[in-house]
């Protein structure tokens, strides 16, 4: 029913509710509608907590934010201590092209919450960037906890001069 993604396979608790498919969000710690927006969502959550080791109460899912006194979610925020966002991750449906509309979505994000690391995927494609104090650098890779944390404290360190 959903493509396969450019991602580990990810165990996800899939069920129907009123005959449409719901997935459970580990974050939200609830049953959601399954779009193809969601199944990358919940595939991108899993391989950053199963398989990069985010720690599960450092990310959440949906968040709110305001932007230009509009309200906004952001997909995935992965927060260091003091809750402060290391990692934005928007995620499209895999049909959708990651490029310059959907990263730019994501670098308003970059602005309003100001984490180390952007990410955007469509489960297929995954693109991230490390913000620092002298611009935008764009990754190979989605970075793990350990090294999503260091370049957090470059970043703000960056930041601080």
């Amino acid at each position: 029913m959903y493509p396969a993604l450019n991602l580990p396979r990810a165990e996800l608790s899939i069920r129907l509710s009123d005959q449409k498919p719901v997935v459970f969000d580990v974050c939200r710690r609830k049953y959601v509608r399954l779009t193809p927006e969601e199944w990358v969502r919940q595939n991108m959550l899993h391989y950053l907590i199963d398989n990069l080791n985010y720690p599960k109460g450092m990310v959440a899912t949906e968040c709110s934010l305001t932007f230009n006194g509009m309200s906004r979610r952001a997909d995935i925020v992965a927060f260091g201590a003091p809750s402060r966002p290391l990692l934005i991750v928007e995620c499209k449906a895999p049909g959708v092209a990651v490029g310059g509309r959907t990263v730019e979505q994501a670098l308003r994000y970059n602005v309003q919450l100001g984490p180390a690391c952007v990410a955007v995927t469509n489960g297929l494609t995954h693109f991230c960037l490390l913000a620092s104090g002298t611009g935008l650098t764009k990754l190979d890779h989605i970075p793990d906890w350990a090294e999503l944390n260091a370049l957090g404290r470059r970043a703000s360190m960056a930041c601080d001069e």
